[in-house]
């Protein structure tokens, strides 16, 4: 499942969280056998899948051989579904956390994990859950179909979010600072007063933003020149200290506070900053719409030599 772009909303809409805590509501659900096998997870699975999209449930011994089942509403988020969870710190010693929700399939069928995804397939509603032994396990439905199996590994910010609320860490590596500041270079670019901005132009908001637009001294900038300096601004950064600096409120996240930044760790926060800008496709696919069919092909060049240094996530990944 792919997006990268979701419906954002007004940081005024969406509160400053505290930390917050599901407590389950009864013994909705008692099964025998504290471990969970692979019929209890197809069965948390079922169970999920009749309950309304939008449902959020945790499971949590309470004597030997039983479980309780809690469910709650999966609390609303106007910049994704994932993001609904930013802050929640389920009780210990719970076996795993589940939700529902629509988001959307990629074509090679991973299942993103945020209900706002902008990517090249219809909404889907999609079940997942992940134990506290890090396993997940994801089910897609596609209108009035039989729930069908992820295929993959499902990843986003739904994914995300459920390993931090059941305390582990975010799967995976976090991408590389180089696409962080080619997606913010596009962004720039795109932003530029000119409907179909030349190379010169283009190149100039990285190599001078102060002149961004405007003839650059020195005559035209050189792929070398763009390429050398994204891999030096890369180099002098660390993304554990640009976390650091968004959870104590000395740097500014799209669409996210410090206490948000904070309750993630270094690669779901990565991952957020990334994908908070147009994918390079997308960027570039505007690019070319626009008219200026020259300056893309120089960018997309510059990007595939970073590309080759630092593997780079071309189509942008934002799960619910």
């Amino acid at each position: 499942m792919s997006s990268s772009s979701r419906p954002r909303g007004s940081r005024r809409d969406h509160p400053t969280p505290s930390r917050r805590h599901v407590r389950p509501p009864g013994p909705l659900l008692v099964a025998p056998g504290a471990e969970l096998t692979p019929d209890h997870i197809d069965g948390l699975l079922t169970v999920l899948g009749g309950l309304d999209t939008g449902s959020l449930v945790i499971v949590q011994p309470d004597r030997p051989g039983h479980m309780t089942l809690g469910v709650r509403e999966l609390p609303a988020d106007p910049r994704c579904a994932g993001a609904g969870l930013f802050g929640l710190d389920v009780p210990t010693g719970c076996s795993l956390i589940a939700a529902s929700f629509i988001g959307r399939c990629s074509s090679d069928s991973d299942a993103e994990t945020d209900g706002g995804a902008a990517g090249g397939s219809a909404p889907t509603r999609v079940d997942a859950l992940v134990t506290a032994l890090g396993d997940v396990h994801a089910r897609v439905r596609h209108g009035d179909e039989p729930p069908q199996p992820v295929v993959g590994a499902p990843s986003g910010v739904m994914v995300d979010a459920m390993h931090r609320a059941i305390r582990l860490p975010s799967p995976g590596s976090p991408p590389p600072l180089t696409e962080l500041v080619g997606r913010m270079w596009l962004h720039r670019v795109l932003g530029l007063p000119s409907p179909a901005p030349t190379w010169s132009q283009a190149a100039t908001t990285h190599l001078d933003p102060g002149r961004s637009g405007r003839p650059r001294r020195g005559g035209e900038p050189t792929t070398d020149e763009v390429v050398d300096s994204i891999l030096e601004l890369a180099d002098d950064a660390d993304w554990r200290d640009l976390h650091r600096a968004a959870a104590i409120g000395r740097m500014a996240v799209p669409e996210l506070d410090p206490l948000e930044a904070d309750w993630m760790d270094h690669t779901m926060f990565a991952r957020w900053m990334v994908e908070s800008f147009r994918s390079t496709d997308v960027a570039l696919a505007m690019l070319r719409s626009s008219g200026a069919d020259a300056t893309a092909d120089r960018i997309d060049e510059v990007l595939s030599r970073i590309a080759a240094t630092a593997p780079v996530l071309r189509r942008g990944r934002r799960g619910a």
